[in-house]
């Protein structure tokens, strides 16, 4: 269907307006889903006559689904907080890639998963990054829950600092790289798109929202965000910014 078939309201509408209704649409759909569960698990409890064996059954779903539902709108409101602010509202200086380094391990890393291994690759003292720590963190936490959700309970995670380049110029690259199935061509070419979900996240809870905002706060830090099968297998989710040497 081109613009020339659409209702004219319709094709009147610039492609920031309609990625805004996409927008509005995919995350009524995502937060109506648990919170339908929600409600209907809480009313059958509410009305009495269920089975003390099947209560704690749908209790502990409710408790799953209203924080599916949390996370959703965290999400959410992250993505339309970046949209709307670019970055203004977070707190820039300069890190020491090794301070930064150290940040990341500490803050992006949840609580219920394995210790990853840290690792250094090369040579990363001496280099500066300009950026918003915190939010670097909270990027890097959300590869950390990617490889979690579909790497497979036994995969091995690993964080990883290297010195790269970016458009030529110097550069600081964190991976995260699990030992899980990787992904296909096909899935690694739209995985950042907003609500997409690839094969192996099609039966599992989530959003589709955790690589969109990982791809643009990679952006707004100047940087770039990168996914890739790592030649020893698993997948490679990586986000590189740039950096200025000591001697700069």
């Amino acid at each position: 269907m081109s613009d020339h078939d659409l209702p004219k309201p319709v094709a009147a509408l610039t492609a920031e307006q309609a990625a805004n209704l996409k927008f509005l649409a995919h995350s009524s759909h995502e937060i109506r889903t648990p919170l339908s569960s929600v409600i209907g698990f809480a009313d059958l409890l509410a009305e009495g006559g269920v089975e003390p064996e099947e209560q704690g059954r749908m209790l502990a779903i409710v408790s799953q689904e209203a924080h599916r539902l949390a996370k959703v709108f965290e999400q959410v409101f992250r993505l339309a907080r970046l949209d709307a602010g670019r970055g203004t509202e977070w707190n820039w200086k300069a890190w020491p890639a090794q301070a930064l380094f150290a940040h990341v391990g500490a803050r992006a890393v949840p609580e219920t998963m394995t210790p990853p291994d840290i690792v250094e690759r090369g040579w990363i003292e001496g280099l500066t990054v300009v950026c918003d720590g915190d939010a670097l963190a909270a990027a890097c936490a959300a590869l950390f829950d990617n490889a979690q959700r579909y790497a497979g309970a036994h995969a091995a995670v690993s964080l990883i600092a290297e010195r790269a380049e970016l458009e030529g110029r110097p550069a600081l690259r964190l991976t995260v790289q699990d030992s899980g199935p990787g992904m296909t061509e096909a899935t690694r070419q739209r995985a950042f798109e907003r609500y997409f979900r690839g094969e192996l996240a099609a039966s599992a809870p989530g959003s589709g929202l955790g690589l969109s905002l990982v791809k643009l706060t990679a952006e707004l830090l100047g940087g770039a965000a990168a996914l890739a099968n790592a030649p020893e297998g698993g997948l490679a989710a990586s986000i590189t910014l740039p950096a200025s040497e000591a001697s700069d």
